[in-house]
């Protein structure tokens, strides 16, 4: 979020330089920009707390066999051990959806 917040880049740059769509990325700004202006104190439930990339460091393992399905807007990600029956299903879901 800091890094989309910097007037030097742009919040689409930042978004694919994570692997993020940029929609996303606007809706937690939004989100942020809510958080940040309501009332100081108060406590609302979840918010943002910072996470810090590991430079140089491998990719997860669990990486490995991960497949992306882009379908409109919507993007279903899913490992290589998932049950392709409930997968279709959340593919009917979300074509339903676009």
């Amino acid at each position: 979020m800091a890094e989309s917040l910097d007037p030097a880049t742009t919040a689409s740059a930042v978004a694919r330089r994570y692997g993020l769509h940029a929609s996303q990325l606007f809706v937690w700004r939004q989100q942020l920009h809510r958080g940040t202006s309501s009332a100081a104190g108060t406590i609302a439930g979840p918010g943002f707390v910072p996470v810090l990339m590991a430079e140089g460091g491998a990719p997860p393992a669990e990486a490995a066999g991960r497949m992306e399905i882009a379908l409109g807007p919507a993007v279903v990600r899913v490992g290589s051990d998932v049950d392709a029956a409930a997968l279709r299903r959340v593919l009917d879901v979300v074509r339903d959806l676009t």
